[in-house]
């Protein structure tokens, strides 16, 4: 979050959103690389020991096709010294063999895709393919290539493949930073100093001054450690000679205000100011800057970093919702969730996360079972997050799916009920016994949410934090939203934001009296 025309001033509020995520399936694959075993399957559709130790040839079980008519295949290898084959055995209700279906590629090939009609009485298959040490395979049902892993040939999550729920901050704390434009540590690892016959002097501003001619290679230090990049954020290295190492790569680096946008795992793991043997230098000054954006900008001296952390023991979770959400995040989603409310002072709790297990009392309604959950929300469209079940926004659920009563009528004031649907279980006590061994975590949004004071640690932490002069950035490490109300530069937010010609000293004298209140999505 990059807030403009700052000035320097203590914040006057600060609000840190939780969310939750889950990672979901289609079950669209059918290729399960965890379980598979050394073999292939042959023209009768038997299992054949691999006759090619280079080849590594290998076959998984089994998989159920019912209501299956069309599959699609790729294969991707490093190498292209490779003769791709796919082999997929075809079986009826019994078991018995029917046909196989076989792609074999050319020699020295590296890529491969395509596909089959699964003819009317095939129930299962078995599929077997060429591995080597590098080749890829991906095998869906449908027309189209689905990037995802096997989850039993079901949507997930499902209790055999459960899938986390992760939410803001569970790992038990949430680390707030207030910085200015420039990220580069300040001071820098190297100081004032002669490098071949060239004066190199640091500013208290960041800038560098050049003086001398170089009679060999002059670098200098900026940084070096571990500075982790934010996925998906544009970074831009700018300054004369200024260069940003991406992930202790040679040759990796960023340099010259192009932007960099982050990957997952991305870091800098140096910052450094080159010039070549022979560069004459008479008072060069040299601005470096690491900036987020997606080009460099006018400078900005570096600023020490405020650092808040934030205790969050359960995480800060949030639930998407259709309306009545406490945030809207920057593509119009609106979300239920935690909030940390430093201006009032307060966690507010909009969330909850529980334990469903054979200590709760189940009882079963058309082909469903359920449980009392009566602190749970019941407005209308209100999904749940299950690790083991897909969380829908009612009770009109098929197999492997959770969802929350909707008491439309208010029929029933102050209770409410979880569905799930496992076609597994046949009655509620089954559904007990099950869950004795393989409890589920729900997380569910509240029917009234809950006020607790933050700690006297935490809003004096935060009563140090102000901004900077004339953009400051504040971010956090675990991916919550955050809004933040501030005191704006009243030269700069009339220069920036009023045509010259409305009257100035009217303008002042309007500005001056009022708080910027804005509020950035990130």
């Amino acid at each position: 979050m990059v807030l403009k025309d700052s000035a320097e001033k203590p914040f006057k509020h600060l609000g840190i959103y939780g969310r939750s995520t889950q990672k979901t399936t289609a079950g669209a694959q059918l290729w399960d690389p965890e379980n598979s075993q050394d073999g292939y399957i042959d023209t009768a559709g038997n299992i054949r020991s691999t006759g090619n130790p280079e080849q590594n040839e290998q076959y998984n079980n089994y998989i159920d096709v019912s209501g299956v008519s069309h599959i699609v295949y790729s294969m991707r290898a490093a190498a292209e010294n490779h003769s791709l084959w796919l082999g997929i055995g075809c079986y009826d209700a019994d078991m018995t063999f029917m046909r196989r279906l076989v792609y074999q590629s050319g020699e020295n090939e590296s890529t491969a895709s395509g596909g089959w009609d699964l003819q009317e009485g095939i129930r299962y298959i078995r599929i077997s393919y060429r591995k080597y040490s590098d080749v890829a395979l991906s095998v869906c049902k449908g027309n189209a290539i689905i990037d995802e892993p096997y989850t039993g040939g079901r949507p997930s999550p499902n209790p055999e493949y459960p899938q986390e729920i992760v939410s803001a901050g569970d790992k038990g704390n949430i680390n707030v930073d207030v910085t200015g434009k420039n990220l580069i540590p300040f001071p820098y690892v190297d100081g004032n100093r002669v490098i071949n016959g060239v004066t190199i002097t640091v500013n208290d501003d960041g800038t560098l001054l050049y003086n001398g001619t170089a009679s060999s290679a002059v670098n200098i230090v900026l940084f070096k450690g571990k500075m982790m990049l934010k996925t998906g954020v544009s970074y831009a290295m700018s300054g004369n000679h200024a260069y940003a190492r991406l992930n202790g790569i040679a040759g990796s680096d960023m340099t010259g205000g192009i932007p960099y946008t982050a990957k997952e795992g991305d870091y800098i793991s140096q910052i450094w100011v080159w010039f070549a043997s022979g560069t004459v230098f008479d008072n060069v000054l040299i601005e470096p800057q690491l900036e987020t954006g997606t080009m460099g900008t006018a400078y900005e001296p570096p600023r020490a970093p405020q650092t808040l952390t934030l205790s969050t023991p359960n995480g800060l979770p949030g639930i998407p919702v259709t309306s009545g959400g406490n945030y809207t995040d920057g593509n119009g989603q609106q979300w239920v969730c935690d909030e940390v409310d430093f201006g009032r002072g307060v966690y507010v709790q909009r969330v909850c996360s529980t334990v469903l297990d054979n200590s709760k009392n189940w009882a079963a309604s058309s082909g469903r079972f359920y449980t009392d959950l009566h602190d749970a929300d019941k407005t209308p469209g209100r999904k749940v997050f299950c690790d083991a079940y897909t969380g829908m926004q009612d009770i009109n659920l098929q197999n492997n799916q959770i969802g929350l009563y909707q008491d439309r009528s208010e029929r029933y004031p102050g209770q409410n009920w979880i569905y799930v649907k496992d076609d597994s279980v046949q009655n509620a006590d089954e559904m007990k016994e099950k869950l004795k061994d393989n409890p589920i975590t729900v997380q569910y949004i509240l029917a009234q949410p809950i006020e607790n004071p933050l700690s006297a640690e935490d809003l004096a932490a935060y009563r140090t934090f102000h901004t900077n002069y004339p953009t400051t950035v504040i971010g956090n490490d675990a991916g919550a939203w955050m809004s933040v109300r501030y005191v704006a530069d009243t030269e700069n937010y009339i220069a920036q934001n009023y045509v010259p010609k409305e009257s100035y000293s009217a303008l002042e004298q309007r500005v001056a009296a009022l708080e910027q209140n804005t509020l950035n999505n990130i």
